[in-house]
C-alpha cells in the first residue's frame, strides 16, 4: 500500500530535481547570463548570451558570428576559413569594450587583454558541413579566459 504513494513521490522529487537542473550553463535569450566561472576556466556561449567572471569582476557577452568562411567538413579548400566573433566584454565597474577575435591560425587577434584578463576564443561551433548553413542562433562561442 506505501509502494504506491514513495514512487510517486520519488517520481515527483526526480522530476523536480532534473527541472531545476538546467544550471548556469543552459542557453537564455536577450542577453541573459548563462555561465558563471572563476578564471581561469572557459565559457560556452550562445549567441546574445553572457558569461560572468570571478563573481562580476569581468562579463563576457557573444554579440555575433561577424564571418564565417571555415571550410566546410567533407569539402576540399585551398584555405582552412575563418570564424570571427563580436564580443562585448564589461569590467566590474561597468567599463565596456566591443572586440572581434578570430579562429583562423593566420588572422588576429585570437585573444584580447582586457582589465587584467586574457580573453581568448577558443572555438566557434558547430563547425559547417557542406550544403548546411547554419542559423545564426545556433552559434555558440568557446571562450578561454584566464587572470593575468
Amino acid at each position: 500500500m506505501h509502494r504506491p504513494l514513495f514512487l510517486a513521490a520519488a517520481i515527483v522529487a526526480a522530476t523536480t530535481a532534473c527541472h531545476s537542473s538546467a544550471g548556469p550553463d543552459s542557453p537564455a535569450p536577450g542577453g541573459a547570463v548563462v555561465a558563471r566561472v572563476t578564471a581561469p576556466d572557459t565559457l560556452r556561449l550562445h549567441v546574445g548570451t553572457a558569461g560572468v567572471v570571478d563573481g562580476g569582476a569581468l562579463t563576457v557577452e557573444f554579440l555575433k558570428v561577424e564571418g564565417d568562411s571555415r571550410c566546410p567538413s567533407g569539402v576540399t579548400c585551398v584555405w582552412q576559413g575563418d570564424a570571427a566573433v563580436e564580443l562585448r566584454l564589461t569590467s566590474a565597474d561597468g567599463r565596456r569594450a566591443g572586440t572581434t577575435l578570430h579562429t583562423a591560425l593566420n588572422v588576429q587577434p585570437k585573444s584580447v587583454e582586457y582589465d587584467g584578463y586574457d580573453v581568448t576564443l577558443a572555438d566557434v561551433q558547430p563547425y559547417p558541413k557542406a550544403q548546411a548553413p547554419i542559423e545564426p542562433g545556433a552559434y555558440v562561442a568557446v571562450i578561454s579566459v584566464s587572470r593575468r
